[in-house]
């Protein structure tokens, strides 16, 4: 009679950018005969010789990092990659092997990237999305970055000539590098986030910035209050927690043309008796930008 047992999944610890999963491995039996499966590691790493993504992503508990794309925008068009070489390794021998044929998937991690809606998120595409290493053990694919910042889950499944299936997990952050939440300050009240009274847009996360707009802000915001006493501005929409993408009707298009890289923030109108002195105070602060908007002033760094 046939028994089956399954071999423990082993995690090894390694290097930046080079990610190995152990993958269960089964031993048969048939009477006194043992034949192995195999123990198989898949490993993923990243070809930065090719690649876009600039920045590690182990320090944010990712296994790879890159930029959002950017698409459709006057300010430029930029399509963000990440080059990787995935094969296969017999653990037991330290050998590449062969004739993998390995397939992705893409998968939203919910609520990611400061977005608290879910379903049609774009997730960026694998190209070529399967393949078979061949020969050289190797196969080439490209993640293309979509332009909605978040957590990705890419799956690897398939198979190789006595190893049978296998699957790993991989993640991928979509991010804008070097974002910071604006603190609370005295002169200053954070408006437009999801929960608020008549807000619809369902992002919470929606006051980051380069540290060098939040001081300018800060700066601005103190010195309209120390000119106008008993006033404060109000800061609406800045970027989201991971840059990209703001989509404030949660439909995945650019409803927010920009506010992707930290650099932009919504200030609603201050009293009129005041506006000509505030315009002065944003140019004074190192704001380069005034963009008046139906309903506010739009600053870009």
């Amino acid at each position: 009679m046939e028994n089956t047992r399954l071999g423990s999944l082993i995690s090894q610890c390694i290097p930046t950018k080079i990610i190995c999963l152990c993958i269960l491995f089964t031993l048969s039996y048939l009477g006194n005969s043992v034949s192995t499966a195999g123990d198989l590691i898949i490993q993923a790493q990243e070809n930065e010789s090719v690649s876009n993504a600039s920045f590690s992503a182990m320090s944010i508990g990712a296994d790879f990092s890159v930029r959002p794309s950017v698409r459709n925008l006057t300010s430029g068009n930029r399509e963000e990659k990440v080059d990787f070489n995935f094969s296969c390794i017999d653990r037991n021998t330290g050998q590449n092997v062969p004739n993998c044929s390995i397939t992705f998937s893409l998968a939203e991690n919910e609520e990611s990237g400061g977005h608290n809606h879910t379903g049609g998120r774009p997730l960026g595409e694998m190209s070529p999305s399967s393949g078979n290493s061949g020969p050289t053990a190797i196969l080439e694919t490209t993640y293309k970055a979509p332009e909605v910042s978040g957590i990705v889950t890419l799956d690897a499944t398939g198979s190789a000539p006595g190893f049978g299936f296998f699957q790993s997990t991989f993640t991928i952050h979509v991010r804008v590098p070097g974002l910071q939440g604006m603190p609370p300050g005295a002169n200053y009240a954070l408006v437009g986030s999801f929960g608020e009274p008549g807000v619809t847009s369902r992002h919470t996360s929606n006051h980051y910035g380069l540290p060098a707009m939040n001081s300018m802000l800060i700066t601005l915001a103190n010195r309209y209050a120390g000119a106008f006493p008993g006033e404060k501005i109000r800061i609406n929409d800045m970027s989201l927690v991971d840059g990209g993408l703001f989509d404030i009707n949660n439909n995945w298009l650019p409803d927010h043309k920009s506010h992707r890289f930290g650099t932009d923030a919504d200030i609603p109108f201050v009293p009129k008796l005041s506006r000509q002195e505030f315009r002065r105070m944003i140019l004074e602060v190192g704001i380069g930008k005034i963009i008046t908007e139906r309903t506010h002033l739009h600053l870009r760094m």
